[in-house]
């Protein structure tokens, strides 16, 4: 499915802020500047915006840790095993 970036930086906000509880599909909308069909063109209800916003964490995690650890790609064992920490 489609992803739209401001609703899915609508819903980070909300769940960094710890208001993930109080989010409806109209409030994530509203913040994200958008109207209800941009909403589920994308996503089918709020856990499938929740679970986007986790993934998108998980990629960018990896990516930081594989990009870390090609950088010691030389270096001692324990040095990579510092980097992808």
């Amino acid at each position: 499915m489609a992803r739209c970036p401001s609703l899915l930086d609508a819903a980070l906000d909300a769940m960094a802020g710890n208001q993930w509880r109080a989010v409806t599909v109209d409030k994530l909308c509203a913040a994200a500047g958008l109207n209800k069909r941009y909403f589920y063109e994308n996503f089918t209800n709020l856990d499938d915006v929740a679970a986007a916003v986790v993934d998108d964490i998980a990629d960018e995690v990896r990516t930081a840790a594989l990009t870390a650890v090609a950088g010691t790609a030389t270096a001692a064992l324990e040095q990579q095993a510092g980097a992808a920490v």
